[in-house]
């Protein structure tokens, strides 16, 4: 038998990351679908949704329903995840290691770690800043300064933006790191709530509100894909849990402003925007400086181990030995 005969009848195992010649393609066909399913779906709940809090003003119904919206939000985070991925037997991957169960005690348990409750704040803010920006500045400034009927146009801008800066902001953090693109957000989130407090709009300022709903949208698109990596990082192997408690405190968020939203003036809702991203944003540095340390440390573990392991080999050798 030749040596190439051996080699083929040898039986392979399995590798997860070599891919057969069409894998690549079905691959990318499946996320397509599946993206273009999410667009039309959320497409038609948004539009919905940003009308919701000018249209349905009176005793602040539409505000109540979508907060009702995500309300519903925080228990399918908590325990649909569960129900789904127990019966989906043709999925692969992490979750095909934890059954149900334990996947719903690792996401409870994921709730009280010191990373994950430091970053509570940033992910209610995240939920808080998006729905200020579809219900209040809406309300308060769109509709008021260029009627209702452009709110649609001034949102259209802010998803643009969003997809943009999703799709860019990928690409930059590989070039400058996760720090430089959050501290940018923060930057000009500051900016752009500062100008909500001082700016009294006028009808012929409609280029204002589609500047202000661009880089709203570019803003959100960092905290969302930023925050969204880090958690991947801070808790590999359990990123199921990692998300559902993102999407979890998010959705705190939403309804935390729809509640508010029919009873409180919308610079003290500012107020609050501000407040929840200073702690937010210091809070999640010091998560990062905990991120590196312990990286630090296992580095440093690392090298003495394999220092320790050279030193004994060394020691083996008779010229490194005292001979009587």
């Amino acid at each position: 038998m030749s040596k190439q005969e051996e080699n083929q009848s040898i039986p392979r195992e399995p590798n997860n990351t070599d891919f057969m010649p069409n894998e690549t393609w079905r691959i990318v066909k499946n996320v397509v679908i599946i993206s273009l399913a999410f667009m039309v779906h959320f497409t038609a709940y948004s539009g919905v949704a940003n009308l919701q809090s000018s249209i349905n003003a009176e005793a602040g119904l539409g505000t109540a329903s979508l907060a009702a919206v995500y309300a519903g939000l925080i228990f399918s985070s908590i325990f649909l995840t569960t129900i789904v991925i127990k019966y989906d037997n043709g999925r692969s991957g992490s979750s095909s290691v934890l059954s149900s169960m334990a996947l719903l005690a690792v996401t409870m348990k994921l709730l009280v770690e010191p990373n994950q409750l430091m970053l509570i704040i940033i992910n209610v803010f995240i939920g808080l800043q998006q729905a200020f920006f579809g219900a209040d500045f809406t309300a308060a400034f769109v509709s008021c300064a260029i009627g209702t009927g452009t709110i649609g146009f001034v949102m259209m801008t802010y998803g643009v933006a969003d997809a943009i800066g999703c799709a860019v902001s990928g690409y930059l953090a590989k070039i400058t790191g996760r720090l430089p693109l959050l501290c940018t957000a923060a930057i000009i989130q500051t900016g752009l709530v500062m100008a909500i407090l001082i700016w009294r709009p006028h009808h012929n300022e409609a280029y204002a509100f589609y500047l202000i709903a661009a880089l709203w949208g570019l803003c959100d698109a960092l905290w969302i894909v930023q925050i969204n990596s880090l958690f991947g990082i801070l808790f590999p192997g359990r990123e199921e849990a990692a998300f559902a408690n993102f999407r979890l405190w998010k959705s705190v968020g939403y309804i935390v402003a729809y509640i508010i939203s029919p009873h409180l003036r919308t610079s003290t809702k500012t107020y609050l925007l501000i407040v929840l991203m200073i702690i937010g944003v210091s809070l999640y540095f010091v998560v990062e400086y905990r991120d590196r340390k312990a990286k630090k440390k296992l580095e440093e573990k690392k090298l003495e181990e394999k220092n320790q392991e050279l030193q004994n080999i060394g020691c083996d050798n008779i010229a490194f030995q005292n001979l009587d």
